[in-house]
């Protein structure tokens, strides 16, 4: 073609086989459970024109595919919501939208992507005082550690909510934040307990030397511990 250069041209891939043979093709550079029918793949689902510009992030349809907005349109309508066809679609928080958009999670089987965004809209509602949700609800790593494989949605929900109280309880931002820092130097200063370097799969390891351990505090123990176990967290993000 005149119209485009022959090193452009050499970058496209053109696909004109039957079916199968199309199929088979296209499977070499694309997942073919994403990739429309007509292109090879399974997807059957219409393309509807008002779910890709009206399912909204923060105001702004950018940032999302369709397969996204169309499974949430699906989840949403299955639940019995009050979802129209032409109507606006329910605007959801960042942090779910962080989760989703994760690539640990985009990672994941359609199904297992599905029961996680599942997990995630859950999340954003009735989040109350009694919570401290930060870094938990918002992070997807930490959603997929508390399906821990069994990818059961329900009790998944239960155990972060329930981890969410603890940490309120404990005062877990507060500390993050430097209030017992007096504390956690006391306890370390023992050299029982740190993170130092990591293993052959790249995870973070955790020194404990019982001889070293003298602490005179249960709760000043019990807040380095936590201090040490986030440290190690946070080397693994």
């Amino acid at each position: 073609s005149p119209f485009v250069d022959p090193a452009t041209r050499g970058k496209f891939e053109f696909i004109n086989d039957g079916r199968e043979a199309r199929a088979e093709r296209m499977s070499e550079f694309f997942d073919l459970s994403v990739l429309e029918s007509e292109f090879g793949g399974t997807v059957t689902t219409p393309f509807w024109s008002h779910i890709f510009t009206q399912c909204k992030r923060n105001g702004t349809e950018f940032g999302m595919d369709y397969n996204e907005q169309y499974e949430f349109f699906e989840s949403q309508s299955s639940q019995g919501g009050a979802l129209e066809l032409h109507g606006a679609l329910p605007e959801l928080p960042d942090r779910f939208w962080q989760v989703c958009s994760d690539p640990c999670v985009l990672r994941l089987q359609r199904a297992e992507r599905s029961l996680v965004r599942d997990l995630a809209r859950r999340l954003c509602t009735d989040v109350d005082v009694g919570q401290e949700h930060e870094g938990l609800y918002d992070d997807a790593g930490m959603i997929l550690r508390y399906l821990d494989g069994d990818w059961n949605v329900v009790r998944a929900e239960q155990r972060l909510r329930a981890t969410a109280r603890w940490r309120k309880q404990f005062g877990f931002s507060a500390q993050r934040n430097g209030k017992y820092a007096d504390d956690i130097e006391k306890e370390c200063s023992a050299g029982a307990m740190y993170v130092r370097g990591f293993d052959q799969c790249g995870r973070p390891i955790i020194y404990i030397k019982l001889r070293h351990w003298d602490s005179k505090s249960h709760e000043g123990s019990l807040r380095y511990w936590v201090y040490c176990l986030e440290r190690a967290l946070a080397c693994i993000e």
